[in-house]
């Protein structure tokens, strides 16, 4: 895929008709343009992630995952949580190799909302030892990052 300059296309009008000037609120550093698509598709044009951070974590149940997930949104700490259900999860815990059914939770918020999602996680999170891994996206495709950060 090759990347361009969205200076050298640049119609001026920013993505999806919003002015580039808007992205100045998911602090985005630079824009890019991917070539058109198959049967002449607009160009993807993407950000660089600044603030965004995508949280991931496993419950043992779907009530568990349910219950993480709306409270999260409800609290306008995630503006979504994707919930993968029925993944097996190896690891060794207390001395022994365990197996175990898991629901993996995507959490898509911003790193000044990981302090309160800690928080919530020691009141709602159901296991002793919660996993809590922060990835920090490098692009976003421009209209989803926006989005991404005006739900929160």
């Amino acid at each position: 895929m090759t990347m361009l300059n969205p200076d050298a296309n640049d119609t001026g009008r920013g993505v999806a008709g919003v002015t580039p000037s808007r992205f100045a609120s998911t602090d985005v550093a630079r824009t890019t343009a991917t070539s058109s698509g198959p049967a002449g598709r607009a160009a993807v044009r993407t950000v660089t992630a600044t603030t965004q951070r995508l949280l991931v974590t496993s419950v043992d149940d779907r009530e568990a995952a349910q219950s993480l997930a709306r409270a999260l949104v409800d609290a306008r700490l995630a503006s979504c949580v994707q919930s993968v259900h029925k993944v097996v999860s190896y690891y060794r815990w207390q001395g022994e190799v365990c197996e175990s059914p898991e629901h993996v939770l995507w959490i898509k918020t911003e790193v000044d909302h990981l302090p309160a999602i800690a928080e919530l996680f020691r009141e709602l999170h159901p296991y002793k030892c919660a996993e809590f891994v922060s990835i920090a996206p490098s692009e976003l495709s421009a209209p989803f990052a926006d989005w991404w950060s005006a739900q929160l």
